[in-house]
């Protein structure tokens, strides 16, 4: 069961570690690939502290990407992009 788990930790990882790098999450994706590595090569879930990290550093994350949406969004509605955008 143990070997279970670990595997699954480690399909868990490597897949948010993959979702993490498509939108910039660095911080994020390291410590996932530390979490991965654990599970693949020792068999070792990761511990509070740990999980603790990653959901403050997925936190870190999405807000990065709310701010970063909420300026694109801010850019595009802005009278100068109509204005640019004109002279296409």
């Amino acid at each position: 069961a143990a070997q279970a788990d670990s595997e699954a930790v480690a399909r868990a990882a490597h897949s948010l570690r993959s979702m993490s790098l498509n939108v910039g999450g660095q911080a994020l994706a390291k410590q996932l690939r530390a979490i991965e590595g654990a599970a693949r090569e020792t068999g070792v879930c990761p511990d509070e502290a740990a999980t603790g990290r990653v959901e403050d550093l997925l936190g870190q994350t999405v807000d990065g990407l709310r701010r970063h949406f909420i300026m694109s969004a801010s850019v595009a509605d802005s009278p100068l992009s109509s204005h640019r955008s004109a002279q296409c």
